[in-house]
């Protein structure tokens, strides 16, 4: 990021612009707030035994609840920062270490939790994939990959003052009958995108099964 400000952009505009919406800026702006305060606690000058005891692990439970509803390089990027002001500014971080076989342990602990979540993310990020995947697929024909009756229903809940044509095909079992069921998609496809270029701004065609 200090290298390459246009990254900075990217990064804004992917991975923190997309969390602060409507629907997701009060997570977003309570996590943020609630790890900033463990932070400054964590790393301020005086020292108490309590504060290492009982604020890291809810440090590390603040990033597991991160996982899914912030995003991957965000949620990464985060974690680093922590890290790395933890052992920087580390007087009630490492309270009561007095030897290297406890800042060795802590230091495991710190390695073992963040391949735990890269790991969850990774696993989170991918489960998102998929639920997109199926929905896409579940909103197109099979064979014509053309959206479907599912497509045109979320279509209409868009907005008031849709209107809908009905076109019916009745040749169709002729072609899929004498020429095969691929003449038969390929017909679909010509008539949808012959049909585009005539809809309105947002006007959308769809696919009814076996019409």
């Amino acid at each position: 990021m200090i290298v390459s400000p246009h990254y900075i952009r990217i990064f804004w505009r992917r991975n923190v612009a997309p969390y602060l919406a409507k629907e997701k800026r009060l997570f977003t702006l309570i996590w943020f707030a609630t790890l900033a305060t463990l932070l400054t606690v964590l790393c301020t000058p005086f020292e108490t035994k309590y504060i290492a005891g009982y604020l890291v692990p809810v440090l590390f439970i603040g990033f597991t609840l991160g996982v899914g509803k912030i995003s991957y390089p965000l949620l990464n990027f985060s974690w680093a920062i922590t890290t790395l002001f933890l052992l920087i500014y580390n007087r009630n971080f490492l309270q009561g270490v007095g030897s290297e076989y406890s800042l060795a342990f802590i230091l495991s602990v710190l390695i073992s939790f963040s391949i735990c979540l890269l790991y969850m993310a990774r696993i989170n990020q991918r489960s998102e994939w998929l639920n997109r995947q199926w929905h896409s697929r579940a909103l197109t024909e099979p064979l014509t990959q053309l959206p479907n009756l599912r497509a045109l229903e979320q279509f209409l809940l868009q907005g008031a003052g849709q209107s809908v044509c009905y076109l019916r095909m009745e040749n169709l079992e002729f072609l899929s009958r004498h020429y095969g069921m691929l003449m038969r998609v390929h017909c679909e496809r010509e008539v949808f995108r012959a049909l585009q270029p005539l809809l309105q701004e947002k006007g959308e065609s769809f696919s009814s099964a076996g019409q």
